[in-house]
C-alpha cells in the first residue's frame, strides 16, 4: 500500500476527529484551553559500548560481527504528550524527537556494507528502531555524518469511552502481556526488554474495540493493518475473573500464522503467580497442521514485595523454536533487540530474576538478571536512578553480556554497555 493511501486514511480518521470535534465545541461552562493537558520531559543519554578484544583475534577463523570494540553514542530525546478532554470523547498525542549522535551515527554506511547492522539503509534502521507504523506519522529531519534528527508520533489516538463499551482508533498501546519481562500475549506491539529508553512502549496502528459483559469479564477485538495482508494483525481476547484469578483467552490472526493462547494472574498465598502462552501455527496449511511449521511460546513468573525489602520475581520462558545448544553466534545471530510473541529469545529455556531495592525516599535500585539454565549465556541488567528534585532525575544502566569465549575456552565478559542519563520533566 502507497504512502498516498496511508496519507488519504489519516487524513479520513483526522476528518472524523475535526467533525467530533466540531459537534462537541460549544459553549460550555469551561473554556476550551482548559480541556487540555501537555506534559513531557527532556532527556540526555550516553552510551558507552565496550567488546572484549579477546573474542575478535586479529587471525580469527570464525570472525565474528561486531563494531569497534569501544564506541561512544549520544542522544537529545524529548517527549510532548497532548490530550484535548472533549465532552464524549479524547484525544491524545504523543510524538517523540529525537537527536543522534556519535559512532553508530557516523559510521552507519560501513556498518550497513559490513553486515554488523542488519538494514538494506538508514530509512530500513529508523523503520525499525524508531516505530514506522501503517500511517506515515515519521518525519526524518536530516541524517548527516555528524548527527540526525527524527520526529515520530508514537501514540496518535481518537478514545470514545461509555457504561457499556470501549472504541480506540489510532496509534496505540494494545498491551494484552500479563507477565513482567516476556509477553507471548503481546500480539500487536511487544516491547523490547533491552531498550532501557523508551518507558512507554510502542504503540500500533490500529482499531480496538472493548465490550464490557460484567464487573471483571469483558470482549475486545483489535485489527492493526499493514502494507501487505499478510502482515496484518487482527485478533480477539476475553477476560473474567474467577475464583480470585484473573484468566484471559486470546485467537487470531498474527501475520502468517493463527495464534491461540491464554494468560493468568493471581497469587499463591502472599506471592503473585501469572503467566500467558501462544501456540502459532500457519494458516496456509490448516486444515493440516505441519508441526515443524508451529511453536509454543511460554513465560510465566512468582513474584513477592518484602514489606520492609525489595520487590522481587523469578521468572521462566519456554520457547519451543529457540536452540537447545546456546552459543555466542546463537546470541549475535538471534533476536536480541528485536523481539517478537512468536520468538521472545533465541533460546528454547530462558531463566530471568528480577530484583527492585528501595533506598531512601530518592534513589531506587533494580538488577535484572536473563541466563540459559546450564548459564552458557548469562545477561545482566543492572540500574541505579536517583530523583534530584520533583522534576529531575539522573540514572545509570549498564547490559551485561557472559558467555564462553570460542578462542579461549573460558568463561568471561563479551560486551558491556553502560548508559547515563539525565530527564527532565515538565
Amino acid at each position: 500500500m502507497g504512502n498516498w493511501t496511508k496519507i488519504t486514511l489519516f487524513c479520513f480518521f483526522l476528518g472524523q476527529f475535526q467533525v467530533v470535534f466540531a459537534q462537541n465545541n460549544e459553549k460550555e461552562e469551561n473554556s476550551w484551553k482548559s480541556k487540555w493537558t501537555i506534559s513531557g520531559y527532556h532527556k540526555a543519554l550516553y552510551q558507552y559500548n565496550s567488546i572484549n578484544p579477546s573474542f575478535v583475534p586479529q587471525n580469527s577463523p570464525i570472525p565474528l560481527p561486531v563494531v569497534q570494540l569501544n564506541t561512544s553514542d549520544y542522544l537529545y530525546h524529548n517527549r510532548i504528550n497532548a490530550r484535548f478532554y472533549g465532552k464524549n470523547f479524547t484525544f491524545a498525542a504523543g510524538m517523540r524527537n529525537r537527536v543522534f549522535a556519535g559512532y553508530t551515527n557516523s559510521n552507519f554506511n560501513t556498518l550497513r556494507d559490513d553486515g554488523t547492522l542488519p538494514f538494506s539503509g538508514y530509512d530500513d534502521f529508523l523503520d525499525y528502531t524508531h516505530q514506522d507504523g501503517f500511517i506515515p506519522l515519521n518525519i526524518p529531519w536530516f541524517q548527516s555524518k555528524i548527527a540526525s534528527a527524527l520526529s515520530v508520533f508514537d501514540r496518535f489516538y481518537i478514545d470514545l469511552d461509555r457504561e457499556k463499551w470501549h472504541l480506540r482508533v489510532g496509534r496505540q498501546r494494545i498491551n494484552w502481556g500479563i507477565n513482567q519481562q516476556f509477553n507471548p500475549n503481546d500480539l500487536f506491539n511487544p516491547f523490547n526488554l533491552f531498550d532501557i529508553d523508551y518507558e512507554e512502549r510502542p504503540g500500533v496502528d490500529a482499531i480496538r474495540y472493548e465490550r464490557y459483559t460484567g464487573l471483571l469479564s469483558s470482549w475486545e477485538i483489535s485489527y492493526a493493518p499493514a502494507d501487505s495482508v499478510k502482515n496484518h494483525v487482527a485478533a480477539f481476547r476475553y477476560k473474567t475473573n474467577y475464583s480470585g484469578y484473573d484468566f484471559q483467552a486470546i485467537a487470531g490472526k498474527w501475520k502468517t500464522r493463527i495464534a491461540l493462547g491464554g494468560g493468568w494472574s493471581g497469587n499463591i498465598k502472599k506471592s503473585g503467580f501469572s503467566g500467558e502462552f501462544t501456540y502459532f501455527l500457519p494458516y496456509k496449511d490448516l486444515p493440516k497442521i505441519n508441526p515443524a511449521q508451529t511453536n509454543l511460546v511460554l513465560s510465566t513468573s512468582v513474584d513477592y514485595a518484602f514489606l520492609d525489602g525489595p520487590f522481587v520475581s523469578l521468572g521462566y520462558l519456554f520457547n519451543f523454536r529457540g536452540t537447545t545448544d546456546p552459543t555466542l553466534v546463537t546470541l549475535l545471530s538471534g533476536n536480541i533487540g528485536r523481539t517478537s510473541p512468536y520468538n521472545p529469545m533465541p533460546f528454547r529455556h530462558t531463566i530471568t530474576s528480577a530484583a527492585l531495592f528501595t533506598i531512601g525516599e530518592l534513589t531506587n535500585l533494580t538488577l535484572t538478571i536473563l541466563s540459559t539454565p546450564k548459564a552458557e549465556i548469562f545477561i545482566a541488567i543492572p540500574s541505579l536512578s536517583y530523583s534530584i528534585n520533583g522534576d529531575l532525575d539522573a540514572s545509570v544502566f549498564a547490559q551485561i553480556f557472559l558467555t564462553e569465549n570460542p578462542f579461549e575456552d573460558q568463561y568471561t565478559w563479551f560486551s558491556n554497555a553502560i548508559f547515563v542519563r539525565l530527564k527532565q520533566s515538565f
